[in-house]
């Protein structure tokens, strides 16, 4: 019975003495009791189980051996282990008993002839018995893996055809576990100038990601991996040698060697990005061009009536004429010159509101009833009493409505019926709610052309022969800087309606509006400081016509000390006017910052050209009393210099 212990199992310890180096055992005597019940643990076994001696000869098999292979067990005793084994995987079977000879447990995958005659993959464990250098016997404990194997084959076979597609794929995909990336296709790594070994390792948020786009990955991929769906979205990215690429990003989940991964598909869209900003460039090129021949136009139209009305009135007043009518003729053409930079500043980087809480409601009928009169188009109202108010700017959202109208009154020459409404409405956006006036302008007018309709809002685009193209272009600016929208929809024939969309202010407790004519007269001394001597000039002319006494300076270095002075000589200045702007020189906005140090109740009125800086929009916060721009006229340079003076 000896001949029929297979191997040595922690059960059976005891009955060998098994030396540290597990290279040597000796056998206890077995009881017969022992020897019964370990012989039907092994024949209950569902594994393949033998010992066979140093010439590979077979000297036990249990049940479960002898059903695989479908041979008898008195066949099996005394047969070569190797004949069942497929003959190319023979040396790996003695390879695997030889190194068992140093005692370790070794295993091997061979291919064995089961009894149905197939081609079976077995997984074997050989362990050696001896007795100093002498090899008592071997024992094998084998099972099918073919299931098994058949697994792994699919599942190199599929990995192989994945990488196949992959590497023939004209789009970038790679694949990223743990923060870095695994696999990148050949298509990846010739976009980004990276070898494989380069790329292959590598965080992608360190190297590969653009700073501005970090974040919005990260925030995605993460989203990903918590089973968030995630629609193709706008990535850029940098290449090895620091180029620009740009390109859209779909990315899922699969399971990489074992462990959840993502695979990521980049459509690259670098050149067509490159395409439209050359397109965009002359696009603008072009809106420049016309833009520029806009104004030329315009102001040629304007330099026109003030050059020519100005040699007659010289040529009247030395023949003692009255030139009164050739004045307001100026006056006028030089309110239509301040129009048309307010405009163009406002459509450009300047015109930033100068809001205060208005009622809308008088707004819209102010403007609509002035710009009308005369007019055969009919104009219906509807605005319900409750209308919320606004934090507007009222000159440029009065400037909106007007232009708003005038093309309505335009688009309807044989006259018509113009609509215009007003409602609250609230947007939700996420857990906040944003109240808003939506006003709707809505004519019956000819219509625009569908392919039109995107042009509407380009400065000197027209279709309107007496048109400047100017007015809608000002128009979307106002309201974009309100921080509201402007959209358009129109029907040939039909006619087109316009919605505004203004944020509404906290209060309906509106500011009071003073719209007189009439110039405030006072006293006092004022100091101007402004570069450009006929402004200076100009603007003393104006303040000594109302009463006040002038002094000049150049700049903000020569107004500190004509200042100065005058506190020094008990002859102090009542204000000081300060331009915003002085090129090489100390501006308005240093000297009023030093002056107020020096004199924390001086009277300092800001004075600019370009409504775009901040300071303008919001002069108290800078320490100013008041605020004029040019060019200004008589009646508002003596109502900023009245109230900055607290009269």
């Amino acid at each position: 019975m000896r001949e029929r212990i297979l191997f040595a199992p922690r059960d059976i310890e005891k009955n060998y003495a098994i030396r540290p180096d597990a290279t040597a055992v000796s056998t206890a005597q077995d009881s017969p009791l022992n020897e019964a019940r370990y012989q039907a643990i092994i024949e209950n076994q569902t594994e393949l189980v033998a010992t066979f001696s140093s010439d590979y000869r077979i000297g036990f098999v249990n049940n479960a051996m002898c059903s695989y292979f479908g041979i008898a067990r008195e066949e099996m005793l005394g047969r070569n282990l190797l004949c069942s084994v497929v003959k190319e995987d023979a040396d790996a079977v003695i390879k695997a008993i030889r190194d068992s000879l140093c005692g370790d447990q070794c295993g091997v995958i061979v291919r064995v002839i089961n009894a149905r005659g197939e081609v079976c993959w077995t997984e074997w464990n050989c362990t050696a018995f001896m007795d100093g250098q002498r090899v008592i016997e071997f024992h094998a404990v084998g099972r099918d893996i073919t299931k098994r194997k058949e697994l792994e084959d699919a599942l190199i076979k599929s990995e192989a055809n994945f990488r196949k597609l992959a590497e023939a794929s004209p789009v970038s995909i790679y694949i990223y576990q743990n923060d870095v990336i695994r696999y990148a296709n050949s298509a990846l790594l010739k976009l980004t100038g990276y070898s494989r070994n380069e790329i292959t390792g590598i965080n992608p948020f360190e190297k590969l990601t653009h700073p501005e786009y970090t974040e919005m990955i990260r925030r995605n991929c993460n989203a990903r991996l918590q089973g968030e769906k995630i629609p193709p979205y706008k990535v850029r990215l940098i290449g090895k040698e620091g180029q620009d690429i740009w390109g859209y990003l779909s990315a899922d989940i699969i399971d990489y060697e074992g462990h959840t991964a993502i695979v990521g598909v980049i459509m690259d869209v670098t050149d067509s990005m490159k395409l439209e900003e050359e397109i965009l460039k002359s696009s603008k090129l072009k809106s420049l061009g016309v833009l520029a021949g806009g104004i030329a136009h315009d102001f040629n139209n304007i330099l026109t009536v003030i050059a020519g009305n100005t040699a007659i009135a010289k040529a009247r007043h030395n023949n003692g004429e009255d030139v009164s009518d050739l004045l307001k003729e100026i006056e006028m053409a030089t309110a239509q010159a301040r129009t048309l930079t307010d405009q163009l500043l406002t459509f450009s980087k300047g015109g930033v509101p100068v809001k205060e809480t208005a009622s809308i409601a008088e707004i819209i009928k102010e403007s609509s009833m002035f710009v009308l009169r005369g007019s055969n188009v009919k104009c219906e109202f509807d605005i319900p009493e409750d209308l919320w108010a606004v934090d507007a700017d009222v000159g440029q959202v009065n400037q909106v409505i007007s232009n708003l109208v005038i093309n309505a009154d335009q688009a309807m020459p044989e006259g018509g019926i113009l609509k215009i409404s007003a409602r609250n409405i609230e947007k939700q956006s996420g857990e906040l709610s944003q109240r808003q006036v939506c006003i709707s302008i809505d004519d019956q007018g000819v219509g625009i052309p569908i392919e039109n309709l995107s042009k509407v809002f380009e400065p000197y685009f027209t279709t309107k022969p007496t048109g400047h193209g100017l007015g809608l272009a000002t128009s979307y600016s106002v309201i974009k800087r309100h921080g509201g929208d402007i959209q358009v929809e129109s029907r040939l024939g039909v006619g087109t309606k316009f919605s505004v969309f203004l944020p509404a202010a906290a209060s309906n407790q509106v500011d009071e509006i003073k719209m007189d004519d009439i110039p405030v007269f006072g006293q006092g001394r004022i100091l101007i400081m402004d570069d450009e001597e006929p402004v200076r000039l100009t603007l003393g002319r104006m303040l000594k016509y109302l009463g006040y006494a002038v002094d000049y300076a150049v700049d903000g270095v020569e107004a500190l000390e004509q200042y100065v002075r005058g506190l020094v000589s008990r002859k102090p200045f009542d204000a000081v006017i300060m331009d915003l702007t002085i090129p090489g020189q100390m501006g308005g906005k240093e000297a009023g910052e030093r002056l107020l140090a020096i004199d924390p109740n001086a009277k300092v009125i800001v004075s600019s050209g370009y409504s775009n800086d901040p300071v303008i929009a919001d002069y108290t916060s800078s320490g100013f009393s008041g605020v004029i721009t040019k060019p200004c006229n008589l009646v508002t340079l003596s109502r900023v210099v009245s109230e900055s003076l607290g009269r």
